[in-house]
């Protein structure tokens, strides 16, 4: 978990790339009821998933779902 200090000129988008999260999730865990006009100051929480997964050669898609029982 991360707590993100808005900035001016950021929006939802820029800041779930920048944190390689999706702007639903944003809105979600944050209960945005107007994710389209966030204020600088305001502070959002950012989740991160669990669990995180690096590829080594050889892996592939298959694998890398059978690995993580997706």
């Amino acid at each position: 978990m991360l707590i993100h200090v808005v900035k001016r000129g950021e929006t939802i988008y820029t800041i779930a790339a920048q944190y390689g999260v999706t702007p639903y999730d944003i809105i979600s865990t944050n209960e945005l009821t107007n994710p389209d006009r966030l204020v600088p100051g305001q502070t959002l929480v950012i989740l991160f998933p669990d669990q995180i997964y690096i590829t080594r050669a050889g892996d592939t898609i298959y694998s890398i779902a059978l690995a993580n029982n997706t």
